[in-house]
């Protein structure tokens, strides 16, 4: 991946896009989104950029340690969906017009396409199937980041909590919604604590 001339990349950057750039094409390939969705690579850039300052923040904090896995999912899901480099083909108009072009737009994914590759990116860091997460507990954690409603900590306690309960035995069977919520509340109040 290169993006528009004109743009350094550094070696330090260079495998996060490449990576990226893989994880964008399956995400494309599995939605059906070839000629839907595309990602914009200095958008996308900037995104790898602010995710490297947060690691680098928090190392400059923590005496030099690296941020755990969670951490380090929290700030591509975090910068993934606040700088959203996914954007709609011809999607410059107005909103009725891409509806219209796009028939399914509402009953789609596309009005939240950064929010569904932002939850992809973090199942895949984490070694998770998407087949082992419920659609019904993966859209909740999408609407969580539509709306906003997640810092990197928070985000950090989720996805680690997810990850612990797949890995605990849940990964013959899928999480329920029930089972989603508990992990979101345990964060959530996780979260309050560390905030006191």
């Amino acid at each position: 991946m290169s993006p528009d001339a004109g743009v350094e990349i550094t070696e330090e950057e260079r495998p996060y896009l490449n990576d990226i750039d893989a994880d964008f094409s399956a995400f494309q390939r599995l939605h059906n989104y070839k000629n839907v969705v595309h990602l914009d690579k200095v958008t996308m850039l900037d995104t790898v950029r602010q995710m490297l300052y947060d690691v680098k923040a928090y190392q400059a904090a923590h005496k030099g340690a690296d941020p755990d896995n969670y951490m380090k999912v929290a700030y591509w899901v975090h910068w993934l969906v606040k700088v959203k480099p996914l954007y709609l083909v011809n999607g410059d108009g107005p909103w009725e017009e891409i509806a219209k072009k796009h028939k399914n737009y509402y009953e789609s994914n596309l009005h939240s396409v950064n929010e569904h590759f932002a939850v992809a990116v973090a199942l895949g860091m984490l070694d998770i199937k998407p087949m082992q997460v419920t659609k019904a507990m993966q859209n909740r954690l999408v609407a969580t980041l539509y709306r906003g409603n997640a810092d990197r900590d928070h985000l950090a306690l989720t996805f680690q909590l997810l990850y612990e309960s797949v890995a605990n035995g849940k990964a013959d069977k899928k999480l329920t919604k029930n089972e989603l919520a508990k992990i979101i509340e345990t964060a959530q109040k996780l979260k309050a604590q560390l905030d006191q």
